[in-house]
């Protein structure tokens, strides 16, 4: 039995000022008591305005779902594409000329946003929550999430499956599911996990269709409740219908490829699919308004793991003409294939994890502890150019398709986006230096920021020097560019 039930309050949305009343010196011989007590009715009278809020929001958009739908036309965006090399590129020359490269501009990414940089791995910015615990004894299941296992209630519901779906049925399945108690229980729950093992915005969503897999067999519902979740949740998100299907569309906060999507009031909303569902590639009937409350787009950068439970496994490579073992976590590699194509920015900031650290350690430390950064950084631009195979993503994939660090490892091959991702994270746990990317037509290096100033091609950015750093040019050091970029402008990205 799950032994918990918390409440999560929005008191931004209330516009509410949390002030405790003073207790003094009431009751000295019991203090604890009398706080508690003045603490309870704080929380009832808390819990009271925000569900009378709540409610009316509710009420307004059950209107909403009656009346105002029409069909919206679906686009899809594709990445843009260069042509790269078919073969790693080779030096031919071990000299080291000083160039300085004009950047042609920095490329726009949400890290532009200082509002958004508040929110980033966390809740909307409208968020905050007050804990309230309740014991219960509701029927409970357990599902597999990435390696861990999780429970939550099962929520008793009078939710009738539809064949023929309308607005109508869709706002009738809101009025019911949006004051069932025991469904909330549910989404509290999941909610607190969310926060506990740090999800962020699409860790949620795999664990609302985990969890609604678990619960529902139709598909339809499965999307409905995952809906509400994350509009309970402060996400914005609606749903739409095309014949018999019923789709989850999402707010993100950075462009995604290859994924349908509608815009409305300025907004992009993407198709997340479930299993069994196919795309549909067309358009899709959905409401016009939004929710009335307080949402926020779904944020899709992160800089810090979530929490599943590990499970490693182990990639052989060849360095310096010796083969070693190189870990890696698969549930979190299992993730990342679920993770939406999206811009270059999002892919440099999460860490490797713990267990794949330690084996790239075991195996450079020993050729790197004494040297100079210069001589560190030097090792870990071979590493990534001899030990990671190469190969272009339209080869692999047949279209351009990035990896975090940890892909890098787990898949045979890279192409140099890839292999600079996962060389800014080796610069950042052996060193811990600055970096940037730096984007070539059809190519990408990297940026290292240097104390101080030596020979080589860089760039000047935020009046500091960036020095070229290449892990696909094999035997470039840094500094070392290729001979076709050395006129070119590039664009920066900071991470």
């Amino acid at each position: 039995m799950c032994k918990r039930h918390y409440i999560s309050i929005v008191l931004s949305a209330l516009g509410l000022f949390v002030i405790l009343p003073s207790i003094g010196n009431a009751q000295e011989d019991n203090p604890k008591n009398e706080y508690q007590k003045v603490f309870d009715e704080f929380n009832k009278s808390i819990v009271a305005d925000f569900s009378s809020f709540k409610s009316k929001n509710d009420s307004i958009f059950y209107s909403f779902l009656l009346e105002s739908w029409r069909e919206y036309k679906l686009f899809k965006n594709e990445r843009s594409s260069f042509p790269k090399p078919i073969i790693q590129p080779v030096t031919d020359t071990s000299s080291i000329r000083t160039i300085e490269i004009t950047p042609l501009r920095k490329r726009p990414t949400m890290l532009q946003d200082t509002d958004r940089q508040l929110i980033l791995n966390g809740r909307p910015a409208n968020y905050q929550s007050i804990e309230v615990f309740k014991e219960t004894t509701e029927p409970t299941i357990e599902f597999d999430f990435y390696g861990s296992q999780i429970e939550i209630p099962i929520p008793v519901t009078n939710h009738e499956d539809e064949a023929n779906i309308s607005n109508k049925y869709i706002a009738n399945y809101f009025k019911g599911a949006s004051t069932n108690e025991h469904i909330l229980l549910t989404i509290d729950y999941l909610k607190d996990k969310e926060l506990s093992s740090k999800l962020g915005g699409w860790g949620y969503i795999e664990l609302l269709k985990a969890a609604s897999t678990t619960l529902y067999n139709d598909v339809n519902t499965q999307v409905l409740f995952s809906w509400l979740a994350l509009l309970n949740s402060g996400y914005d998100a609606k749903v739409g219908y095309s014949d018999k299907d019923i789709y989850l569309l999402v707010s993100m906060d950075v462009p995604v490829f290859y994924q349908s999507y509608f815009e409305s009031n300025n907004k992009k909303y993407y198709v997340v699919l479930f299993e069994g569902q196919q795309p549909e590639e067309n358009s899709l009937i959905t409401y016009e308004n939004d929710y009335p409350g307080e949402v926020g787009q779904l944020n899709l950068y992160f800089s810090e793991l979530p929490r599943f439970k590990s499970k490693i496994k182990t990639k052989q490579i060849t360095y310096n003409g010796q083969k070693a073992d190189l870990s890696y976590d698969i549930n979190l590699a299992n993730y990342y294939q679920t993770y939406p194509e999206c811009e270059l920015s999002i892919y440099f900031p999460p860490p490797l994890s713990d267990a794949c650290i330690l084996s790239i350690r075991n195996l450079l430390d020993p050729l790197i502890a004494n040297g100079t950064n210069i001589e560190k950084i030097n090792t870990l631009l071979d590493f990534v150019q001899h030990a990671i195979e190469y190969e272009t993503d339209e080869k692999q994939f047949g279209f351009e398709n990035y990896f975090f660090a940890e892909e890098t490892i787990c898949y045979p091959y890279a192409d140099c986006e890839d292999r600079t991702v996962l060389l800014s994270q080796l610069i950042k746990e052996f060193i811990g230096l600055k970096t940037i990317a730096i984007i070539y037509p059809g190519h990408v290096s990297l940026g290292i920021s240097l104390e101080h100033h030596i020979d080589g091609a860089y760039v000047e950015f935020k009046k500091k020097r960036y020095y070229n750093a290449d892990p696909t040019y094999i035997g470039a050091k840094l500094g070392m560019i290729m001979p076709e970029f050395e006129n070119a402008k590039p664009e920066i990205i900071e991470f």
